[in-house]
C-alpha cells in the first residue's frame, strides 16, 4: 500500500495524464482519483497535451506515456520540464534503456504497473522537484 504521505502529495492535485490507450487512461484516472487527485485531465496525443499546457499550465503533476501511437512523449516532457511540473513516465518497453533521452532522473513505471507503485513514483517525482 502507498504510504499515507504519498497520497497526501497527490491529494487535491490537478494532474495531466498523457496516454493514447483509452482503457489505460481510464485506469490511470481511477488510480489518481482514488489517491485523492482533485482533477485528472486525460489526453491521448502530444498535441493535445501541449495545447492543455498552453491553455492552462496550472497542473501540479503529470503522467506521460513514452510512446503515443507513432509519436513520442518527449515534446510533452520538455514542456513539463520548462514549466517545472513534476512528472513520471510510463512505458511498455522494458529494455533497460532510458525511457526518454535526456530525462534520466525522471521516474519510470513499466507497464503493467499497480496502483501503489504508480502513486509512490509520482509522489517521489514531486518530492524531487520540490528540492
Amino acid at each position: 500500500m502507498a504510504q499515507s504521505s504519498d497520497s497526501e502529495i497527490i491529494a487535491g492535485a490537478r494532474i495531466l495524464v498523457v496516454e493514447d490507450e483509452f482503457l489505460i487512461a481510464l485506469e490511470l484516472q481511477r488510480i489518481l482519483e482514488e489517491a485523492g487527485a482533485r482533477e485528472v485531465v486525460a489526453v491521448g496525443h502530444p498535441a493535445e497535451a501541449l495545447a492543455a499546457l498552453g491553455a492552462d499550465a496550472s497542473f501540479d503533476m503529470a503522467v506521460i506515456d513514452v510512446r503515443l501511437g507513432a509519436e513520442s512523449g518527449e515534446p510533452v516532457a520538455r514542456a513539463l520540464e520548462e514549466r517545472r511540473i513534476p512528472f513520471l513516465v510510463t512505458t511498455g518497453v522494458a529494455n533497460g534503456s532510458p525511457a526518454l533521452e535526456g530525462f534520466g532522473e525522471v521516474p519510470v513505471v513499466e507497464k503493467p504497473y499497480d496502483a501503489d507503485t504508480l502513486v509512490q513514483r509520482l509522489a517521489a517525482a514531486v518530492r524531487t522537484a520540490r528540492r
